[in-house]
């Protein structure tokens, strides 16, 4: 009998087995360590291990390079409404971001950290260690765009509350999971060096920082040399 049926059959029951998480990543970059700038990247959690990944999120993400020519943020702003509508999303966000290099754990994390608290509108992705701290009942962050699914907005009070006080420049787009927050017309960098105060950012964190703490206590620290569990807190909530 020829034994590549047996194989293939091997090989997919392999795949089909049960695993404590599915990851599929697309990236580019010129060597094999380098942080993405294109990426497109799918995380799951699987039930194998209840305890493990009790509460764990499954994420979808991607990035696209920086540019020196200003971005179609209409096109960009439309995908991410699209899959916080087709997907059963908990929370999400969008807007600047630092991928890090997971061959590279310490440098460039340590790097990202420093550029994240003086640039503190810049997302830092850290997949999978963001699944653990997100969880289900978590924030990662205030972005450009803020997704919250609807028990998250109940927790905070709802929705009317949730908007109280905020300045007319944020706006809120409801999808059937829940509710997307627009900071302004595009992404903020948010240099401190250039006093930069995150005015919209900030009135979003105000009413979402009980989320972000959930994220910030149960977070794995960034891989750096020293005070790694004082700053990773210190990231977390930085606009507070």
């Amino acid at each position: 009998m020829d034994p590549a049926p047996r194989l293939l059959r091997a090989r997919r029951d392999e795949c089909l087995a049960e695993r404590e998480y599915l990851s599929l990543q697309l990236k580019d970059g010129e060597l094999y360590q380098d942080a993405p700038h294109r990426k497109f990247q799918v995380h799951s959690c699987e039930p194998k291990n209840k305890l493990f990944n009790r509460g764990r999120a499954n994420v979808l993400s991607a990035a696209l390079p920086a540019s020196q020519q200003a971005p179609d943020l209409a096109r960009l702003k439309e995908l991410f409404v699209h899959a916080c509508t087709v997907l059963p999303m908990r929370s999400g966000i969008a807007g600047l971001a630092l991928e890090c290099s997971r061959y590279e754990a310490e440098a460039s994390e340590t790097h990202a950290w420093a550029i994240g608290m003086r640039m503190r509108g810049l997302d830092i992705c850290r997949i999978p260690l963001d699944c653990h701290a997100v969880g289900i009942d978590g924030l990662k962050g205030v972005g450009w765009l803020t997704a919250l699914g609807h028990p998250l907005v109940e927790q905070l009070g709802g929705l009317a509350a949730l908007k109280k006080g905020w300045p007319k420049e944020i706006t809120v787009i409801e999808t059937p999971h829940g509710v997307i927050i627009q900071a302004g017309d595009q992404p903020q960098l948010g240099d401190v060096n250039r006093a930069d105060t995150m005015g919209l950012y900030r009135a979003i964190y105000k009413k979402v920082a009980p989320l972000i703490e959930v994220a910030a206590k149960r977070s794995m620290a960034f891989n750096l040399a020293e005070d790694y569990v004082e700053k990773t807190e210190q990231w977390f909530m930085r606009l507070g």
